[in-house]
């Protein structure tokens, strides 16, 4: 559960406005600074979180599908593994692998069939959502 206490470390630090004491939000030089000190956090403990996904989209209905997300610590980087439980039943999961001085190697399983991304499929969506690799 350190991942919670580390989420919100960020959100009230990306919160910070020059009037509040914090450091310029157009800054590249910070901006550059701050997202190589989050890409160098690494989950210490293993950790599993379940939700909902709502998907809203024009002229459509809501769908809620039951999400779980399930970080593993491994030697030398960690998996995380988001799965979404589909309307007709079936499953759809993302895993991220995580290596030290590696880019993350990112595959989308549909059921059975997986689909490794590359450069070329960053525009793959996750279980009809907009979430897209470029998001992350």
């Amino acid at each position: 559960m350190k991942l919670l206490p580390l989420c919100c470390a960020l959100v009230f630090t990306a919160a910070k406005s020059p009037g509040a004491g914090g450091v310029p939000i157009d800054d590249p030089v910070v901006g550059q600074k701050l997202a190589r000190e989050l890409r160098s956090i690494q989950p210490t403990e293993n950790a599993e979180f379940s939700g909902t996904l709502k998907i809203s989209k024009p002229n459509s209905p809501e769908k809620i599908l039951p999400l779980r997300m399930k970080v593993t610590v491994l030697p030398g980087g960690w998996k995380s593994v988001y799965e979404a439980r589909l309307p007709n039943g079936s499953t759809e999961s993302l895993t991220i692998s995580h290596a030290t001085n590696q880019a993350p190697r990112c595959e989308l399983h549909h059921g059975d069939a997986v689909d490794a991304m590359t450069e070329t499929n960053m525009t793959a969506t996750f279980a009809g959502s907009d979430l897209t690799m470029l998001d992350l």
